[in-house]
């Protein structure tokens, strides 16, 4: 037994320090017992520390050939303070159990075999538990596995090395479960990730290491937004000195190809950078020896997974970028292009990039086809080229008119010398404005730096000028000024493509942007002669804010505006620490009339004036408005209404939060009175305020009931109203979306085809008119999981999908009737009702991390959602063919058994272009058992072949059962009828059916009708062969004699390939119909039609004659009267 300090251990052994792990254990008590000799013996041992409790013991023997000695030991520690021994104070205490039994010492003759459970393991506050470990070390070969049973860092992994060749080789396999990255402590944000990974790899350095990382499924869930990544695959091989190396996903695809050291890459590229702007850190022996070529795109099919590095990223086209490099000669070709990216609201449209090595120099071109900034503010292409020599970048941009690449908006040159910690940029001396050339300060400055910005530029162009400078000041950062004189305003509107607006005028004054520690302001002395807008003059602009030095932070506005149309004064205060305002606002004889440029389609004949005032005071962000406005002899006509209006003398009163018409009069042409006394309560709070209340008659748009909670906002006048809501649904909400693209007629009990060489068999009698209002809406709803939602395929069927779920969504309503959402919703649970028509009638329960996402138009939204289908049935059609041994009964019966199969629906894209997949699941086979593997593998194989699995997916949802290989492979080279089912999925099942058959009536059977039918004959208990035992029943019927006479034939055609059709099969039924008058009520008919006997599996033939009388009436005593003639009423209904 011994028992001492780190003290005392460090003075026992002064020249040898001890390591900075064994000091921070304060004191050690070992005890022990060893029996044997020196070559064999057993030992045992227990230490106790400050810092724990370690114990073991160990048996060895050791013969003259020490390579094959052997040796068994285990080793136990228990709340081992690891984290304090170790020196990471985010690690804790350690429990832990390790064995170890084997031969051989030396590592080509050792055979080892290791196991070990970690009891507890801490790591920043968190306990993991349950991780098991073991592994083999044979002929230099070593395999391993360890699993983590912990319920947040549920990991599973199982791996090989092969360390007995020249070469060294491995592969491995990690099923990430689940981490939960909030749980254990790793992050803030809930982030969960689950993810299958495989490698397979050899090499002896990251030089020439080749092989596979291949991760599968992978699931990364992000604050209750899942994103989801089906693949992702990297690959790298070598062959001589040149290597390859990609990298393949759903969305994204990498290749780097050459001679190339990986280690070296990063550091030669900043060596090249360096060469052009930075050579006092460029050397030549960085350069290395790199000759590669290199590629990388983005689909635009999925830009969820992105969005994880920022939200902010809304779309992301087709990205493409390739080029190659060399680092001895030092050039580097690089070609760009992006056909859209929205990123928030910005949205660019075709973006190009190329750069290259001409004459030593780096020349670059960037050009965007079109950058909208926001719905009004667009600016048209932008062109940027750039050359890059002698430690500066010289740059060229270009704003170019669409349609005239002769007219620029824009261009500019300078140079740009990027220095540590500033930026130093200086203009050439001209540039063009609106296609006019100015003239620019020679010995101009642009500084950008650490220690504060400084400006030094003027621009001029005949009379006008515009100056930009530094202000000598002892505020830090010192303000900045811009200077206009004679400056017209148009010049701004013309250069960004403002849509609907056209301003004009002559600026002249200063702007003096402020920043401090308490907050950035403006100061102003300006005035806007003959402002206009749309060419409307409204007069002459003044502004003037100044510092008011009897209060800090506090800012005197005196603004005004007076020309020939009326006058607009105000004047006051705000203080820019506490954005508090306190302004007086008057407007004297406005001329109504000038409004009339905005009001056209809606309002003509304006005339009259107002005169009012105002005070505005608190919050900038939630004012208190207290005033009146009067209108006098105000009057004008709407025009969808065609009447004419006057107010004579009325008034509008503004009080804190409303706005108020007391006694408001409204004159018609003929001195007609309305009196109206309305107010507009500008706040609102909504306690499960029932908003929606109706059925499919009363809206087309959508249906159902509705409720919701929250606070709205109702701010401008009747006509042109701004809603701002704040909301979230209620529990009874259930509404229902019918999402229709045609009309179409169908009869109900068999699927009709109408004649399309007729073209008035079809009419469409809906006009759709968009009415553009003055209404404004922005709503926030938040989206609580008990509101229920369907969309509705199908409204001639019962194709629909019904969801529940939460989100939040952001909507947006322009005054134009334009209108866009942003947001997204996550379902909880919900279904997919799959019908056709009268045959089909399947249920798809929609799993719980589907998504839909919204970013711009609604009927854009991007949605992930996968539903599935659950049956039972037996897998012996499946495995008849395919390594089935059913010669063992055993192995048949198991095959014959019914199991739980899962057809998978997956949709992704937008509800106008859906992308639809398959995919066949067995739970229960795939967790083992008879036959697991040779099924599991026959189920990849069906998946992975695009025809076969529509067929078995089209016989389970029709038959609930699985098809034989004969029926099956059937029609495989894609325009088999299931495989069309499934490339139109996106469209109900009934229009298929209706489109393809109407391509052969069409086409060879003009002038006829056609109805088809199934129809099953199996019977219970039976091994059924669905299209063995499954008909389709034709009708055809033509009319003749201005449709006197009604021929119809028909037959029951089997759908097995080898049943034979008999002559009775081909013309089985027979109906002739003649109506004996004009009305048509008195028909005579004659028939001979099949009868299909279910019980006896027998068909027999009935053969008839009737005659058929058809009369409407309301009372059995109407029945035999005569109807008095009534008056043709139709023309005057339809008019």
């Amino acid at each position: 037994e011994l028992s001492t300090t780190s003290g005392n251990l460090q003075t026992l052994l002064a020249d040898f320090p001890l390591p900075r792990e064994i000091q921070r254990i304060d004191s050690f008590n070992l005890s022990g017992t060893y029996n044997g000799s020196l070559t064999k013996f057993a030992s045992a041992f227990q230490l106790e520390t400050s810092a724990g409790h370690l114990n073991g013991d160990l048996k060895m023997e050791l013969p003259d050939d020490t390579s094959n000695g052997s040796y068994q030991g285990k080793i136990q520690a228990e709340k081992f303070e690891s984290g304090h021994v170790l020196g990471i104070a985010d690690l804790g205490m350690l429990s832990f159990d390790l064995t170890a039994n084997g031969s051989g010492y030396t590592f080509p003759t050792a055979d080892v075999q290791l196991d070990g459970v970690i009891h507890k393991f801490n790591y920043m506050n968190y306990a993991y538990d349950s991780i098991a470990i073991d592994g083999v070390l044979a002929e230099q070969v070593f395999r391993g596995a360890l699993n983590s049973g912990d319920q947040h860092a549920n990991v599973n992994y199982k791996g090989t090395f092969d360390l007995s060749d020249t070469m060294p080789n491995g592969d491995f396999h990690v099923a990430v479960n689940q981490i939960d990255f909030h749980k254990l402590n790793l992050s803030e944000d809930k982030i969960s990730l689950s993810t299958n990974v495989r490698a397979d790899f050899a090499g002896t350095s990251l030089q020439d290491l080749t092989g596979n990382i291949l991760l599968e499924e992978t699931a990364v869930e992000r604050n209750d937004t899942t994103y989801r990544l089906d693949t992702l695959a990297l690959h790298s091989s070598q062959t001589g000195n040149k290597k390859d190396i990609t990298l393949q996903s759903d969305f994204f695809h990498a290749s780097l190809k050459g001679r190339y050291e990986i280690a070296g890459i990063g550091s030669s590229l900043m060596n090249f950078y360096n060469s052009f702007l930075n050579s006092a850190a460029y050397h030549d022996t960085l350069r290395g020896r790199h000759n590669l070529r290199f590629r990388a795109q983005v689909t635009d099919r999925d830009v969820r997974f992105l969005r994880l590095m920022d939200r902010n990223l809304r779309h992301l086209g087709k990205l493409d970028v390739k080029g190659s490099y060399n680092s001895q000669s030092n050039q580097l070709d690089l070609n760009g292009k992006l056909p859209q990216v929205i990123y928030n609201d910005i949205r660019m449209n075709n973006i190009r990039l190329d750069a290259h090595i001409l004459n030593e120099q780096l020349h670059f071109d960037v050009g965007v086809k079109q950058a909208k900034l926001s719905e009004q503010l667009v600016v048209p292409a932008v062109n940027v080229h750039g050359t890059l020599s002698n430690d500066s970048l010289s740059v060229s941009t270009t704003i170019i008119e669409p349609g005239d690449s002769a007219v620029y908006r824009l261009a500019l040159d300078g140079e740009m010398l990027p220095q540590p910690g500033q930026l130093r940029a200086h203009l050439h001396e001209s540039l063009i404005l609106n296609n006019k050339q100015w003239q620019v300060s020679p010995g101009n400055t642009i500084l950008i730096a650490d220690t504060g910005n400084v400006v030094d530029v003027s621009l001029q162009s005949g009379n006008a000028k515009i100056s930009v400078n530094t202000l000598q000041h002892n505020q830090r950062p010192k303000p900045i000024q811009v200077n206009t004189q004679n400056l017209r305003l148009n010049l701004f509107s013309s250069l960004v493509n403002l849509k609907e607006y056209e301003f004009d005028g002559l600026l002249n004054g200063n702007v003096v942007m402020h920043s401090t520690n308490e907050g950035s302001y403006v100061t102003s002395d300006l005035t806007i002669d003959n402002f206009s807008v749309n060419r409307d003059t409204f007069g002459t602009i003044t502004a003037r804010i100044r510092n008011d030095k009897r209060e800090k932070a506090r800012l005197a506005i005196e603004a005004g505006m007076e020309g020939p149309n009326g006058s607009l004064a105000v004047n006051g205060s705000y203080n820019y620490i506490d954005q508090v305002t306190d302004l007086q606002v008057s407007l004297n004889e406005f001329n109504v009339a000038t409004l009339s440029p905005y009001l056209q389609g809606k309002a003509s004949k304006l005339d009259g004036a107002i005169t009012g005032s105002a005070t505005i005071t608190g919050k900038a962000t939630n004012p208190a408005i207290d005033g009146s406005l009067n209108l006098n002899q105000v009057e004008a006509t709407v025009d969808y209404l065609g009447t004419h209006y006057v107010l004579e003398d009325e008034t509008i009163n503004f009080n804190k939060q409303q706005v108020l018409f007391p006694e408001f009069q409204i004159k018609g042409k003929n001195k007609n009175t309305a009196v109206l006394t309305i107010a507009f309560n500008l706040d609102i709070t909504l306690d499960r305020f029932p908003y929606a209340n109706a059925s499919p008659q009363a809206n087309e748009y959508f249906y159902g009931k509705g409720r919701a909670s929250g606070k709205a906002s109702i701010r401008g006048s009747a006509e042109h109203p701004g809603v701002n809501l704040q909301l979230q649904t209620e529990p009874v909400t259930d509404l229902k979306f019918p999402i229709s693209y045609q009309t179409e007629v169908v009869r109900e009990d068999f699927y009709r085809f109408i004649n399309q060489a007729d073209k008035d068999s079809v009419k469409i009698t809906n006009d759709y008119k968009l009415k553009k209002g003055g209404l404004s809406i922005d709503a926030r709803i938040n989206v609580k999981k008990d509101a229920r939602f369907t969309l509705i395929m199908d409204p001639e069927g019962e194709d629909n999908i019904n969801v529940r779920g939460k989100g939040n969504v952001n909507f947006n309503m322009a005054p134009d009737g334009s209108y866009k959402a942003v947001g997204s919703y996550n379902i909880i649970d919900g279904s997919y009702l799959f019908t056709f028509k009268d045959l089909v009638k399947k249920k798809f329960d929609v799993r719980e991390e589907s998504v839909l996402q919204f970013a711009g138009d609604p009927m854009d939204a991007r949605f992930d959602l996968t539903a599935i289908y659950s049956t039972k049935t037996t897998t012996y059609p499946l495995m008849s063919n395919h390594g089935g041994d059913f010669s063992n009964s055993e192995m048949k019966s198991v095959a014959q058994q019914k199991v739980k199969v899962n057809v998978l629906l997956h949709m992704k894209g937008t509800l106008e272009d859906p992308e639809i997949t398959f995919e066949i699941t067995i739970p229960e086979i795939e967790k083992g058992g008879a036959m697991g593997n040779t099924i599991v593998s026959r189920l990849r194989q069906i998946n992975n072949n695009e025809t076969m699995l529509n067929k078995q997916v089209f016989a389970l949802i029709l038959f609930d059962r699985f098809i034989s290989d004969q029926y099956a492979l059937a029609g495989e080279g894609g325009n088999s009828p299931t495989s069309e089912i499934y490339e139109k999925a996106n469209q109900t099942v009934s229009q298929f059916f209706s489109r393809q058959l109407n391509k052969v009536t069409g086409k060879y059977l003009e002038g006829f009708e056609m109805d088809v039918a199934l129809q099953s004959r199996a019977k219970a208990g039976e091994d059924i062969d669905y299209l063995r035992d499954t008909d389709v029943k034709v009708q055809a019927s033509q009319k003749l004699f201005n449709d006197r006479l009604t021929v119809k034939v028909g037959s029951d055609i089997g759908m097995s390939n080898q049943q034979q059709q008999s002559e009775d099969q081909i013309t089985g039924d027979f109906i002739v119909e003649y109506r004996l008058n004009k009305k048509g009520n008195i028909k005579v008919k004659a028939f001979r039609v099949s009868d299909q006997d279910l019980f006896e599996d027998d068909s027999n033939y009935k053969n008839g004659f009737s005659l058929k009388f058809e009369k409407n009436f309301d009372k059995m005593g109407n029945l035999l009267k005569k109807k008095k003639p009534k008056q043709d009423t139709s023309k005057v209904q339809e008019e």
